[in-house]
């Protein structure tokens, strides 16, 4: 989901229909709006969200994030299925070897989730593996 796809997203939440009557909602200038589109500032816009406390309304819980979640706990199998997330492939699988990924990645993953779990940020660093996710994928493809 990119910048523009968000704010419609929000301007929905809000029944909105102009960025200026957005801008209100938000507590921001309808430049910054324009901004955050132009350069797809999703982050910004994520912890805009937070601190209007409509994150959850906004960022629900996507596949992405169960599969994140997966391959963390399932680290120490062999093979998973994983349902494939962003790219709008919801209804595909995936098989994903874990053989592929080095352990000391795996390894990093799972002490990132624990430190985040316990400073109570999971959900910034479920986001930030997202963004980094979704930039590489487009790099690759």
């Amino acid at each position: 989901m990119n910048a523009e796809e968000l704010i419609t997203k929000i301007m929905e939440y809000y029944q909105v229909h102009t960025l200026s009557d957005l801008s209100k909602k938000l507590g921001v200038g309808q430049p910054a709006i324009s901004k955050w589109k132009t350069n797809n500032s999703i982050n910004t816009i994520k912890k805009r969200c937070r601190e209007l406390g409509i994150y959850q309304d906004i960022f629900e819980k996507d596949i992405n994030t169960k599969n994140i979640q997966t391959i963390v706990s399932m680290q120490n199998s062999t093979n998973a299925n994983v349902v494939h997330g962003d790219m709008g492939d919801a209804d595909k699988k995936q098989n994903i070897e874990f053989d592929s990924i080095p352990q000391l990645v795996i390894a990093d993953l799972n002490n990132l989730f624990k430190l985040a779990i316990q400073n109570n940020k999971e959900d910034i660093l479920i986001d930030e593996l997202d963004d980094f996710i979704y930039q590489t994928k487009k790099k690759l493809r």
